[in-house]
């Protein structure tokens, strides 16, 4: 009998070993699946750009959207998350839906690169006349 109640208790002592050992928590990239950047605008107007973030298990929360200047003409587009977990994540989609309101100060033509994933990025345009 005492040697089953000591195997029980060293079988339970390296599983919660385990989960520790396997813990995570980060902020990183998180896939943007969607984004809807105006081609066009007049007047100096603020321009609003939608996008969509998304992960596919439910260890993501948090995910928010930053627009990143880099230049005059010139932005990045990601979304962040943070993503906390012992390495079993509930099947869940994450989502996050955004509107960010932009202000151009000067006419001509800005960039948007657009981070997708951490290997992809795109880019899109918007000429402001």
């Amino acid at each position: 009998m005492r040697i089953i109640l000591c195997f029980a208790l060293i079988v339970l002592s390296v599983s919660c070993l385990d989960e520790r050992d396997n813990y995570i928590k980060k902020t990183d990239i998180v896939r943007i699946s969607e984004e809807l950047i105006p081609d066009t605008s007049v007047n100096l107007n603020i321009i609003q750009i939608r996008a969509k973030a998304e992960e596919s298990n439910g260890c993501w929360r948090d995910l928010y959207f930053v627009l990143d200047r880099k230049n005059n003409f010139e932005y990045n587009l990601l979304a962040l998350g943070t993503y906390e977990g012992n390495g079993v994540c509930p099947d869940i989609m994450v989502y996050k839906d955004s509107i960010i309101d932009f202000l151009p100060d000067k006419k001509g033509i800005y960039y948007f690169h657009i981070v997708k994933s951490k290997e992809k990025i795109t880019t899109d345009t918007i000429y402001v006349e």
